[in-house]
């Protein structure tokens, strides 16, 4: 078979409509860290935890693009590792993707409701959130569900490098109990009736 290439002019035309969708439909935004934070209720379990309350953020500007690359930033200097870098994407639903230097997370949002995942040092987990903005001002009530790393690690590691040789020492213990018991009950001589 032949393979039919566009011809140059028509990749130009092309290559030309997708840089003119970009300049009209992408935008740029710093985005200031969260204003408040009331964590409600927390219930903790060690390893695994569920968290509810309300964040609220400002988004300085607020952009109403398809496409937004956005940095997030703390207000003060030097919580570094709270900087991210993310892109949105704004259609029928809100489809956002962020980085930072300890942690991923994305979001789907859709009529108000989100559903959140992320994965850091301290938390790997997801969430649902019911959002209202007001100008450039998001208010969630979010429910969190997570797992903390540093403590589930090593006790998967554990589990699977000791606990095949526990397994191993139980078994044998029970052996030598069972040899025991019947050398013990070896002796005895139990009449039926």
């Amino acid at each position: 078979g032949t393979i039919m290439l566009p011809k140059t002019n028509e990749l130009i035309e092309y290559a030309g409509a997708l840089l003119w969708w970009l300049v009209r439909n992408t935008g740029f935004e710093k985005r200031n860290s969260v204003i408040d934070i009331n964590t409600g209720d927390t219930i903790d379990y060690g390893i695994i935890a569920v968290e509810g309350g309300t964040e609220t953020i400002a988004t300085i500007p607020k952009s109403n693009k398809t496409l937004i690359f956005y940095k997030y930033y703390s207000d003060k200097w030097w919580r570094f590792w709270e900087t991210k870098y993310g892109v949105e994407i704004n259609a029928s639903a809100k489809i956002d993707i962020s980085i930072g230097i300890f942690d991923i997370a994305f979001s789907y949002e859709k009529d108000g409701n989100s559903y959140f995942g992320f994965s850091g040092i301290g938390k790997i987990g997801f969430g649902h959130a019911t959002n209202e903005t007001i100008g450039n001002v998001t208010t969630s009530l979010y429910t969190k569900y997570y797992a903390r790393p540093y403590i589930l690690v090593p006790c998967v590691v554990l589990i699977f490098t000791v606990g095949p040789q526990v397994a191993v020492a139980i078994g044998e213990a029970f052996a030598i109990i069972g040899e025991k018991l019947r050398d013990i009950l070896g002796g005895i001589q139990v009449a039926y009736g």
